[in-house]
């Protein structure tokens, strides 16, 4: 038979998708690592439902039905660890070849502390690829003709229920976010770009980015729209730049093309990162889109 494990799929009305799937990424590469199977829930109780005009019960679902990953396999036997350790690692080695089926459950922040810490790993054998090819998605918008940039800037949205400042939420009067198109211009400036603008808000809080597009960089908004498309096609894009969030972060999981972060982003990236600083400026020498 076989071991599963399981963690938290629940955003208990506070947390949107990027803070729950997250946990369900990591999840699925420890359990590539280790050898064992991974087990998801459907989503329930996913935020931000009521100002996208959604009853929360079809907003949780169509997120389940995108990631394609929940498991219909009903195990009884069923036992729960807080962390992954040298006690969790030897009780899976114990029972790998058990007579019976195990559903093991951990604890969100030992599955993120854990897959940290093999985050090259998780980047170098590719092990959420599989997850990506198989999502349930048919809007896409993204040209081969073109350099897909997926640019996310967070900006304040009607549950906001965190708005520290190290969030660095967008302003329109707010200059680093020219600085980042400007630079892009200057790298990219032998390629046809679509630069894809993820954020919330109206068209006229733009205004001063839109001034900078011309005939062969294009800025196209995408505000307010489904967060099935936007996390779509940011796991796609040949270029990410993230914002300061764990929807940026699910994101960049699961794309494996070089992304831009800022240098204070408190979770791990992959080892392709090019770091934004403080006024956002990045190293043009360190990127290389392939």
């Amino acid at each position: 038979m076989a071991l599963y494990l399981q963690t938290n799929s629940d955003g208990y009305g506070t947390e949107g998708i990027g803070a729950v799937v997250q946990y369900q990424l990591l999840l699925y590469a420890i359990c590539k690592k280790i050898g064992v199977n991974f087990y998801s829930s459907p989503f329930k109780n996913i935020a931000h439902s009521s100002y996208n005009n959604f009853d929360t019960k079809s907003w949780s679902e169509q997120f389940t039905k995108f990631f394609n990953f929940s498991t219909d396999k009903i195990i009884e036997n069923q036992i729960f660890f807080s962390k992954i350790d040298n006690e969790f690692l030897s009780f899976v080695e114990e029972n790998k070849n058990n007579s019976e089926d195990i559903l093991i459950y951990i604890e969100p922040k030992s599955i993120l502390d854990y897959g940290q810490s093999i985050i090259d790993e998780i980047y170098e054998r590719k092990y959420l690829i599989e997850l990506k090819n198989n999502f349930i998605f048919d809007q896409k918008y993204f040209s081969n003709q073109f350099l897909n940039i997926s640019f996310h800037i967070r900006n304040i949205n009607p549950e906001d229920n965190s708005l520290q400042d190290f969030r660095e939420l967008y302003n329109k009067n707010n200059h680093n976010y020219i600085n980042v198109i400007q630079q892009l211009k200057d790298v990219c400036k032998n390629e046809r770009v679509n630069l894809h603008i993820h954020s919330q808000g109206n068209q006229e809080d733009f205004n001063e980015l839109l001034q900078y597009q011309e005939k062969n960089f294009e800025i196209i908004l995408h505000l307010n729209e489904n967060p099935v498309s936007d996390i779509y096609h940011m796991s796609h894009a040949d270029l990410l730049i993230m914002a300061y969030s764990a929807f940026s972060w699910s994101a960049h999981l699961l794309n494996y093309n070089v992304t831009i972060a800022r240098d204070h982003f408190c979770h791990s990236t992959y080892p392709n990162t090019v770091k934004l600083d403080y006024n956002y400026s990045f190293d043009v020498n360190k990127l290389k889109i392939e």
